[in-house]
């Protein structure tokens, strides 16, 4: 007892001492240079909440298949921003009849989230053209800013990318309620009036917007073609690589089948609209916001927290070629998978890199001619809805702080 309590009083005493000599260091730090302690502790930039609030209306069919095509490309740019971001994405669409009168024709696809593979199947499953639709631009802005979970740091840089066409105030002067709103929680809407008809008196309701709330506004050009080609790679060789490691993948659970079914069928859908798309996927795929994030339904990355016994899981909910295997045998086959995978990854990293390579060296070397930088590069390109998205957000992120490559 008299050693227990000669202890804790001896940690007590260490304890105190520490506090005091921390205060010491601390007051010193800040009369040689008060500024330290606090750039210290702001050295990682704030998050990153991006909503991308879309008409999907007849008059602007195609945005979908563009946003989604280009989805990967876009958290491609994000991942390449120094330091990486902490990120979310998110996703509300209007003026679709389906999505109900009651709610305005307005409908939260997916709330601010980590889950990008969700969000791009959520995108998919979208129709990708209708004949009509009623457009409420005010009550759509109005759940952008009351019903998603935007970060509560006051520093996050918030965007809202709203695309489509139409008047503003179909329901009146909701709109500017909403940019006042949004002005409050440090939320910047950038107007972009998708151009597949351009009549003047809707123009000045979409720029009224993006003065109210801070953002800018661009007439989007959609007259070009979406090309699909990666001229000089094998794209083919990658999917057959991405292939082999979906086979390393062992699901699990009660939403183990959905979220592998997930995975491959992303794979495929990005593969046959977009070779780049697809490319960039997989350099997503391969990074370490993918790699062994996945225990919830994989058993393979579930197997570095815990030795695999096949009594603790439901045998139903496993792959057939599992489901008869001896115990002694089940957390064998997961860690021959889980070397298939490590071997794989390199390959498939080896390709991704040597064409990262030959990119960066491409547009360095456009860059040095032209006298550019990246940021004065993007603004030279035409208003497409991807260049647009990429650029006004790496234009937040380094006014936040982050350093572009």
């Amino acid at each position: 007892m008299f050693v227990q309590g000669y202890s804790l009083c001896m940690k007590i005493n260490i304890t105190q001492y520490k506090k005091y000599f921390r205060g010491i260091l601390i007051s010193v730090l800040l009369f040689v240079n008060p500024g330290r302690i606090c750039s210290a502790q702001s050295e990682q930039p704030p998050p990153i909440d991006i909503v991308f609030c879309v008409d999907l209306s007849g008059s602007t069919n195609g945005i979908i298949e563009h946003l989604r095509n280009n989805l990967w490309h876009f958290i491609h740019e994000l991942e390449q921003l120094e330091p990486v971001p902490d990120y979310r994405i998110g996703f509300i669409g209007f003026s679709r009849p389906s999505f109900g009168k009651e709610y305005s024709y307005v409908k939260v696809i997916r709330n601010l989230s980590y889950d990008t593979e969700w969000l791009s199947s959520e995108m998919f499953s979208l129709r990708s053209q209708i004949e009509q639709g009623n457009q409420f631009v005010g009550a759509a802005l109005m759940t952008c800013v009351k019903s998603i979970n935007w970060s509560v740091d006051p520093n996050a840089v918030k965007l809202v990318f709203l695309c489509g066409n139409g008047f503003v105030n179909s329901d009146g002067d909701l709109y500017k309620k909403a940019c006042e709103m949004a002005v409050a929680k440090g939320i910047i809407i950038h107007a972009l009036y998708w151009q597949s008809y351009t009549l003047p008196k809707e123009l000045w309701g979409w720029r009224g917007i993006a003065s109210l709330s801070g953002g800018k506004f661009f007439s989007v050009d959609v007259s070009y073609n979406e090309t699909a080609s990666d001229t000089g790679f094998d794209t083919d060789k990658l999917m057959e690589l991405d292939e082999e490691l979906n086979r390393t993948y062992v699901y699990y659970g009660n939403l183990g089948k959905l979220r592998y079914k997930m995975m491959e069928e992303q794979d495929r859908r990005i593969y046959e609209e977009s070779n780049r798309g697809f490319r960039y996927r997989m350099d997503y795929k391969i990074s370490p916001k993918y790699q062994k994030k996945n225990s919830a339904w994989d058993l393979v990355d579930f197997s570095d927290k815990a030795y695999l016994e096949l009594k603790d899981f439901n045998v139903k909910q496993l792959p057939d070629s599992l489901q008869k295997v001896e115990d002694g045998e089940f957390n064998a086959l997961v860690e021959k998978k889980k070397y298939a995978r490590f071997r794989i990854l390199i390959e498939i990293r080896k390709m991704l890199e040597q064409r990262a390579k030959q990119e960066r060296e491409a547009i360095t070397e456009f860059l040095e001619g032209q006298k550019q930088t990246r940021l004065e590069w993007e603004e030279q390109k035409k208003p497409r809805l991807d260049n647009l998205i990429i650029r006004l957000t790496l234009e937040a992120a380094q006014a936040k702080g982050y350093k572009i490559k």
